[in-house]
């Protein structure tokens, strides 16, 4: 964006305009301006804008990196007007004259640690991102007007930093003292710089038709747009970013880089409102504030409010309204109004609208403007017999039913010799059919006389009727002899016409406020039906989380007592496996002893018996009940004693035998 009859390799410009001190070439700056540390769109990454006020402020390999990438800027042809590359000593006169700013990756604090990066050998590739110079665009006594450029390296574009040297531009431009900024030259195909203008609140204020011969565009002439902006006004020139804060902490969970106490609590504040849609293969991603698509970027919003425009070319508020009910940004109403005037078809309509009543109304000047108001009445029949077909009776038959509208005049074609004008005027005047002359009504009902006389002084003219000045009878007196009446209309003047045209706009404006009242209900109608459904998503939610701990309790239910069965299973294996091993070594124990040792006692077998019944009870006392009957005990008590007095006998007897074998 050169200055107004920009020439490179001119001698700088000093302000000599304005608010003092005067900022002359190469002099220190002011204390308030230090370097501007950024952050990138990211999130991430720490950039500083460092301010230069002369060409051997900037380090010589930084210098010459700049320049030569503003030569294949130049080369490229798309963005600035020059076609010849600059040379070094050119390029920094031009560029650092007055005013520059190096924007490079990290965070830096003073010229000399700039100088120490590039006694190191600091790759410009991978720490510079751009550029801009601030400059007057006038001379003298318009220098106070300023004009900036910008560059961003080509490795830097789409992170932001264009808009971030924008921003540091109108911070530091006011602390220069400029107070306006112009921009003579942005070519309309470099819609990257349209957009950071558009979003900073700069104003079209001019466009320059075929102004530029691009490399791009060889066989066409590309617009250019000025813009202007005053400095030093809080504009919301931030949402944009306030919008990405908010997608990044949305996104990753955590504060971006730089972030204060304040700013963490809006953020937070935001996540409660704002909901972040991830990106799909059809869609990108976005951002929505109570079911309404969030837009941050300019250009998307002024063809948001285009396309909805033009599909009925409605009005400011139908606009706005349409637009409002699905999308969200700042000032709405702002950018219809831009659209509605960029509106070819709505600019023609206004037009037409705008041409007064009277616009084909043409005033002579000979002697018919000058004629006696006479030559202007209606004409009354010179003799009666052109009525003689009509008679009261006639009316009173035609009229015997009361009308509810004003009555109109008779078909009769006797009647239509009332309706003569004066030949002599320019263009003949229509006439009212209530304006006629019409019977005598006396003897009629009351109510009809008042519906037919009442109408008159609310008749609208024509427009072309209102020369007429007066509307008189040739004779009153013949009239009231033939049994007719006049009914005489007064003249109306511009005065009364204008008030009549305001008389009439008050319904058209009730009409649209009925159907913006009608839209507003329609509107709070469609949040409650969006609430109601929320509340059911949410009871829905709920019901789904109680079912889904309803089966959770379940499935822990089945878990716990298959545990438990589990556990009773392998108890009583054990337990059947302790009684095998108790009989086995029982039976071992038999066979051990002799024969008079092995017979038990009765008393000892019951409770070895009872023993074996009480564990296997015990075992399975989880699954069934076992009852000993007292009867049952008894008798096999009687058995057993039975079976050891048998068995005690033969014990006996075969003692003495073996006793006497043993004695011989």
């Amino acid at each position: 964006m050169p200055a107004m009859l920009d020439d490179p390799t001119a001698p700088v410009i000093a302000r000599v305009s304005g608010q003092s001190p005067m900022q002359m070439p190469g002099a220190p700056l002011p204390d308030h301006i230090v370097p501007r540390q950024v952050i990138l769109r990211d999130r991430v990454t720490t950039a500083t804008l460092i301010p230069f006020s002369a060409p051997e402020q900037v380090p010589f390999s930084l210098l010459q990196y700049l320049n030569d990438q503003f030569n294949k800027e130049i080369e490229i042809g798309d963005t600035y007007p020059m076609i010849t590359p600059l040379p070094l000593d050119v390029f920094g006169t031009y560029w650092f004259g007055n005013f520059g700013a190096v924007m490079l990756v990290g965070e830096i604090v003073s010229h000399d640690q700039v100088h120490d990066m590039a006694r190191n050998g600091c790759d410009w590739d991978k720490y510079c991102l751009g550029s801009f110079y601030i400059k007057p665009n006038y001379v003298g006594r318009s220098s106070h007007v300023c004009n900036g450029g910008f560059v961003v390296l080509p490795a830097a574009r789409n992170r932001g930093v264009g808009r971030l040297m924008g921003e540091g531009y109108l911070e530091w431009a006011p602390k220069l003292g400029y107070t306006y900024s112009v921009f003579n030259l942005v070519y309309e195909t470099n819609v990257a710089s349209c957009r950071i203008w558009d979003a900073l609140g700069f104003k079209r204020i001019g466009r320059v038709k075929g102004c530029g011969n691009l490399k791009s565009y060889p066989d066409e002439y590309v617009d250019a747009i000025i813009y202007g902006r005053d400095l030093g006004m809080d504009e919301d020139s931030a949402s944009e970013e306030r919008f990405d804060k908010i997608k990044y902490y949305l996104k990753h969970g955590k504060y971006p880089n730089g972030a204060d106490r304040a700013e963490k609590s809006r953020l937070r504040s935001a996540a409660t409102h704002y909901k972040l849609i991830p990106a799909t293969n059809a869609e990108p991603e976005r951002l929505m504030l109570k079911g309404k698509e969030v837009i941050s970027d300019p250009q998307r919003q002024y063809e948001i409010a285009r396309q909805i425009h033009m599909q009925n070319h409605g009005g400011i508020n139908k606009s706005t309204a349409s637009i409002a009910e699905r999308y969200h940004w700042v000032r709405i109403k702002e950018t219809v109004s831009a659209v509605i005037k960029n509106c070819g078809e709505c600019s023609d309509a206004s037009k037409n609208a705008a041409k007064p009543e009277s616009s084909g109304r043409r005033k002579s000047k000979g002697p018919e403007a000058e004629a006696t108001p006479t030559k202007n009445v209606i004409q009354q029949p010179q003799t009666p017999a052109t009525f003689s077909g009509v008679t009261q009776a006639d009316y009173r038959n035609h009229f015997a039913t009361p009308q509810t509208a004003p009555p109109q005049m008779h078909q009769d074609p006797n009647l239509q010799a009332v309706m003569q004008y004066n030949t002599t005027t320019q263009r003949d005047v229509p006439l009212d059919p209530r304006l006629t002359l019409v019977s005598d009504m006396r003897g009629m009902p009351t109510h009809f006389t008042q519906s037919l006389i009442a109408p008159v002084p609310q008749m609208v003219v024509p427009a072309s009727s209102r020369e007429v000045q007066s509307i008189q009878p040739t004779s009153q007196q013949q009239m009231h002899s033939q049994g007719f009446i006049q009914l005489q209309p007064q003249p109306q003047t511009q005065h009364e016409s204008l008030e009549h045209n305001n008389r009439v706009r008050p319904t058209k404006q009730q009409h649209q406020q009925h159907q913006h009242q009608q839209h507003q209900q329609h509107q709070q109608q469609h949040q409650q039906h969006q609430q109601q459904h929320q509340q059911h998503q949410q009871q829905h939610q709920q019901h789904q989380q109680h079912q889904q701990q309803h089966q959770q309790h379940q499935q822990h239910q089945q878990q716990h007592q298959h545990q438990q069965h589990h556990q009773h299973q392998q108890q009583h294996q054990q337990q059947q496996h302790q009684q095998q091993q108790h009989q086995h070594q029982q039976h071992q124990h038999q066979q051990q002893t002799p024969a008079g040792d092995r017979v038990a006692s009765p008393s000892t077998q019951l409770l070895q018996e009872q023993e074996s019944t009480s564990v296997d009870s015990s075992s399975y006392s989880n699954f069934s009940t076992v009852i000993a009957a007292p009867t049952n005990l008894r008798k096999r008590e009687r058995q057993l004693v039975a079976e050891t007095s048998t068995t005690g006998d033969d014990t006996a007897l075969g003692g003495r035998a073996t006793r006497k074998r043993r004695a011989k």
